[in-house]
């Protein structure tokens, strides 16, 4: 589980530094390939923005691995809220969920509200974190206390009347007027799209859902 198995760059034309840096430079920064593209050429290497988008594709899932293995256990203290998007005219719910050092666990977005949602955020919480919750912090909705009824950790739930998750655009890698909260700009379609902000490790587990 803990083994950070290393990349292999065989039958590839360009150097492995090359490539890692062309990776990196995607994840890390607001750039599109053609952005990659271009700042290669200016140190003298000719690659395409397709070849940067293969790379990307092979390479981001095994780095979002080896980073996942890497990455020390998070806090046993949870908190959990979720927030109304728009994406392709609908409206969604981004159910989010942070220990309390800030740490991002997991994102699921979905069309509802309610019990079954709630239960999905925390099965895959419960199955994919290393350490069980000691408590879990949630806003005042109804759906958690049914979804940890039925999970049996009820008694771990503690509610905030400030809501559950205490995040900032920085959390996400992201400025304050890209995330607007209260204001539900659609922070998913920032979050899967061909940038996802500033950290580029928290960027490849989430596009990766890892």
């Amino acid at each position: 589980e803990g083994l950070v198995l290393p990349l292999s760059f065989k039958r590839h034309r360009f150097p492995a530094e090359v490539i890692r840096h062309a990776v990196w430079l995607y994840f890390r920064f607001t750039l599109s390939f053609r952005d990659v593209e271009e700042l290669l050429a200016q140190r003298g290497i000719e690659v395409s923005y397709e070849t940067i988008r293969c790379w990307t594709i092979k390479f981001g899932p095994q780095i979002a691995r080896n980073l996942k293995r890497r990455r020390t256990a998070p806090s046993p203290r949870w908190h959990l809220d979720e927030m109304v998007c728009t994406v392709g005219g609908k409206r969604m719910y981004l159910w989010r969920a942070v220990d309390d050092e800030g740490e991002v666990l997991d994102l699921v977005m979905q069309r509802r509200r309610d019990t079954d949602a709630a239960l999905k955020l925390l099965k895959r919480l419960l199955r994919n974190q290393p350490v069980e919750p000691e408590t879990i912090t949630t806003d005042g909705l109804g759906s958690y206390v049914s979804a940890l009824q039925k999970l049996g950790l009820q008694d771990r739930q503690q509610v905030s009347v400030f809501g559950g998750v205490v995040v900032s655009g920085h959390d996400f890698g992201l400025p304050p007027s890209q995330v607007g909260l209260e204001a539900g700009v659609p922070l998913y379609q920032r979050l899967n799209g061909p940038q996802l902000g500033r950290d580029w490790q928290i960027n490849l587990a989430l596009r990766y859902k890892l």
